[in-house]
């Protein structure tokens, strides 16, 4: 993820430990020339990890802000990147096709969990002084064009030919520091709640990536350029707020292909952008108590007066101990119960393809080293509440050290 402020709005103590590279891991700041300085966190598998080094050097140190999606005309894109790890995937370019398209096809529908401020829009709702035109719409212009694998193989292996165009989702090249990405050009949120919305799009893409196919809407880019229309130009041009506007019906609604649906979701067909996000969020709950269920419960309440921008402090704090967190002007989050979870002790995080959910998934269900994977049945493990069929299928594979492959509608793919 990268990290976009401007200097001026934010504490002297953090431009002279962070931003000055004195001291601290949250270094290299630096002037894209677009106006904030800049910096990165990662790469990292496991996103909390990500967050977690962010907030120490901040939070942890005392120094907070109000974190900014603008300044003046200028707007604070904090990217974020999706790349894929060697060695997970039988077919690697079928597993950064279907991402890539699953990152186009589903990106606006998260809009909320990338804009910090809801009732302007995002980059608050600001114009370029110069060009005219929509910010957003400058720097990250909706995405509505698919790749077929042969166009996403020349992006991979030819990793230093080309840039990044100024588009919501962009392949971004390999540089001395990072490897090739799926970059998210849009976010202007804080980590708290952007690595959220990059871990929910990771997931739905993991699934997608296992089923063989990534999720296609009928009318593909018609769909998408109103859905972005509703979620880049509605906030910024009327009195509509983000969430209102995706709570309004899309002409001709909105439907994916039979058989090209999103992953773990029955729905085919929806009225608004929201009815989408809410399906999403339905089939990938988070861990209650989490700061993942925290970011969550925020957007389920749908209202623009809940907006990140109106909750800075408790952006902060979002990563506090169960029972110790409330949104500042927010929804309720309820009681959260203290699980008490067993430690693995056999490595179980360390599997490939096995994040922080599905960890705590497992290590609920009873499941806390491979040891005990490999001995239990599938049924054991599809029976477990926790643990869905493709979880339960992908790490008993895993620990047995096969790859099973996944049919998938690859001709498809290759008409994208």
């Amino acid at each position: 993820m990268e990290i976009e402020q401007f200097p001026n709005e934010i504490p002297s103590d953090v431009r002279n430990i962070v931003m000055s590279n004195h001291e601290g891991d949250i270094d290299g700041w630096h002037d894209d020339m677009s106006g904030p300085r800049e910096t990165s966190l990662g790469p990292a598998k496991n996103v909390k990890s990500i967050l977690s080094t962010f907030l120490d050097e901040t939070a942890g140190r005392g120094i907070t802000w109000d974190w900014h999606a603008s300044n003046g005309s200028s707007g604070a894109g904090s990217h974020v990147h999706l790349c894929m790890e060697e060695g997970v995937f039988e077919d690697p370019m079928e597993g950064w096709t279907i991402t890539y398209n699953t990152a186009v096809e589903l990106f606006p529908f998260l809009a909320p969990y990338f804009c910090h401020n809801w009732q302007d829009g995002f980059r608050d709702g600001t114009h370029q002084a110069y060009g005219g035109g929509l910010n957003i719409n400058k720097w990250a212009e909706g995405q509505t064009t698919r790749y077929s694998q042969a166009s996403i193989e020349n992006y991979v292996e030819n990793e230093h030919g080309y840039s990044r165009t100024y588009e919501s989702v962009t392949f971004n090249s390999a540089d001395s520091s990072k490897p090739v990405t799926v970059e998210l050009r849009a976010n202007d949120a804080h980590p708290a709640m952007a690595l959220n919305g990059l871990l929910l799009l990771r997931r739905v893409a993991g699934c997608a990536v296992q089923a063989g196919w990534s999720p296609k809407l009928e009318n593909h880019r018609a769909t998408l350029n109103k859905v972005y229309e509703a979620v880049y130009e509605t906030p910024c041009e009327t009195e509509a707020g983000l969430m209102e506007a995706m709570q309004q019906p899309i002409e001709g609604g909105i439907t994916f292909k039979p058989g090209r649906g999103i992953p773990g979701v029955e729905q085919e067909h929806f009225e608004t952008p929201f009815e989408v996000l809410k399906a999403i969020q339905s089939a990938y709950p988070q861990t209650p108590g989490s700061w993942r269920r925290r970011g969550e419960i925020l957007v389920a309440s749908a209202d623009d007066a809940h907006s990140p921008h109106e909750n800075t402090d408790a952006l902060w704090n979002i990563d506090a101990d169960v029972g110790e967190f409330t949104w500042d002007n927010g929804p309720d989050v309820g009681e959260e119960p203290d699980v008490e979870r067993a430690a693995p002790t056999d490595g179980i995080r360390d599997l490939k393809g096995v994040g922080e959910g599905r960890a705590t998934a497992l290590e609920a269900a009873g499941f806390l080293t491979p040891a005990h994977i490999r001995q239990a049945t599938t049924d054991d493990l599809t029976t477990a509440d926790t643990v869905g069929r493709n979880t339960a299928r992908e790490l008993m594979a895993q620990v047995e050290g096969v790859r099973f492959n996944t049919e998938g509608d690859t001709q498809a793919e290759a008409e994208a």
